[in-house]
């Protein structure tokens, strides 16, 4: 046990050093997105995935799993993030954030029946995902390139990184225990249908009718990321501030739409990380008003216009 907690410090440190180094002189994690092709491919093969497999397989789980035991197993795969979320408190130096996640794992371990009840959560003291992406960003590594992967969802280099820390050190996966693979299995495919479900309505609600889903999936994302690890809130308010400045409003094409990437991406649902080591670190998105939204989608598809 000793020696396997020392290889994931030693791994931790040795990833981290060289690739802060690296890292520190990239530009911001989309600011031009270099590999916006290849992640357009990656989109559109999970919008087609998603419609296919993975909604029809979260909408069984959702009927055979109904009300309180839905909840249950949410709570359960939640909890079960708490020890990694610690940690990373530890690491930022924010130990009134460790102290929260470690007393919330144990009230919820116990009192919370193995963490299906969030009492915790009741008692006023609400989950607050943290991660190893987060622990690098606290210390200056900037994000890299954003990145797309089919099944996985959006993320950057610096997050990829950190998602592999965070399950080398995840207990359900660093301890040594009977059917220790099976249980890893079922909880990652647990924890992906539960942010399926969990965020459905949000990604309707989101990219139904964007100009370019792509493009506001990603400004989302990075604007949630990077209030994560600044410590704030994770609810991105005004989209096209991010990626897209200032940029006129769109002409029609001779169809009368506005114009589009060219790229056929299915407007199927996405699903924020549905990662086998993923955490649960999906935001809670809020739909823009409708004028604000109408000028988001101008603005995209102008600039898809003039690429």
């Amino acid at each position: 046990m000793r020696a396997t907690t020392f290889m994931a410090a030693a791994m931790m440190v040795a990833v981290t050093s060289p690739l802060a180094a690296a890292t520190r002189h990239l530009p911001p994690a989309g600011a031009d997105d270099p590999w916006e092709k290849l992640n357009r491919v990656g989109f559109a093969i999970e919008g087609k995935l998603d419609h296919w497999i993975i909604g029809p397989l979260a909408h069984l789980y959702k009927f055979l799993t109904p009300g309180p035991i839905g909840k249950g197993i949410h709570n359960l795969v939640t909890n079960l993030t708490e020890p990694v979320v610690t940690v990373n408190g530890i690491l930022q130096l924010r130990p009134k954030r460790a102290t929260e996640s470690a007393g919330r794992f144990l009230v919820n371990s116990t009192v919370g029946l193995a963490g299906l009840i969030d009492v915790a959560a009741k008692e006023g003291h609400p989950h607050r995902p943290n991660s190893f992406g987060d622990t690098l960003g606290r210390y200056g590594v900037a994000g890299g390139p954003y990145i797309f992967y089919p099944l996985g969802g959006p993320s950057t280099v610096r997050d990829t990184v950190g998602e592999i820390v965070d399950t080398v050190v995840d207990p359900v996966h660093l301890l040594n225990y009977r059917f220790r693979t099976e249980i890893s299995i079922g909880v990652a495919v647990a924890r992906g249908l539960d942010q399926r479900v969990e965020n459905e309505a949000d990604f309707e609600t989101l990219l139904s009718n964007a100009a370019d889903p792509y493009a506001t999936l990603r400004s989302t994302y990075l604007q949630a990321r990077d209030s994560e690890v600044r410590g704030g809130d994770v609810t991105p308010t005004d989209l096209p501030d991010l990626d897209l400045p200032d940029l006129p409003p769109a002409q029609p094409d001779a169809g009368g739409k506005a114009g589009s990437s060219g790229l056929a991406i299915s407007s199927a649902p996405m699903v924020a990380r549905l990662v086998a080591s993923g955490y649960d670190q999906a935001p809670s998105l809020q739909p823009l008003p409708d004028h604000q939204g109408r000028q988001a989608d101008r603005e995209l598809a102008g600039a898809l216009e003039k690429r």
